[in-house]
């Protein structure tokens, strides 16, 4: 089994609001028998869709899908910095050979630039 994931990221985040989603992504070439997410070591459920869901799809290419090389994302709901971690994507072939890929996603607050107040001329005089 070949395969890469997206191994860092950073979506920024500008006010208190969740962002609606963060996708991660991953890549397999092969047959599986299993694949799973994880989020600081704990297993993620994704069949609930609430928090989680996963979608699987061939991969296309220059116009064309491929049967063998599917496409594993991964959304992540209402994220927020509570969120950020490490991500484990791991796949398991026929002959039981389980391959894994680590994925950081840090969702941290956009610093805003602070603006500095302009003294007008002759206020203070």
């Amino acid at each position: 089994m070949l395969w890469r994931c997206k191994n860092a990221i950073q979506p920024h985040w500008t006010d208190r609001d969740p962002l609606p989603f963060v996708e991660l992504y991953c890549e397999v070439i092969g047959t599986m028998k299993k694949v799973q997410w994880r989020y600081n070591k704990k297993p993620i459920k994704t069949a609930s869709g609430l928090k989680y869901r996963q979608t699987v799809l061939p991969h296309l290419e220059r116009g064309h899908y491929y049967s063998r090389w599917i496409d594993f994302r991964l959304r992540i709901y209402n994220a927020t910095w509570r969120d950020t971690g490490v991500y484990v994507f791991s796949a398991t072939s026929p002959g039981g050979q389980t391959v894994k890929e680590t994925i950081y996603l840090d969702i941290s607050e956009k610093k805003k630039k602070k603006r500095r107040k302009r003294k007008k001329k002759g206020a203070n005089e």
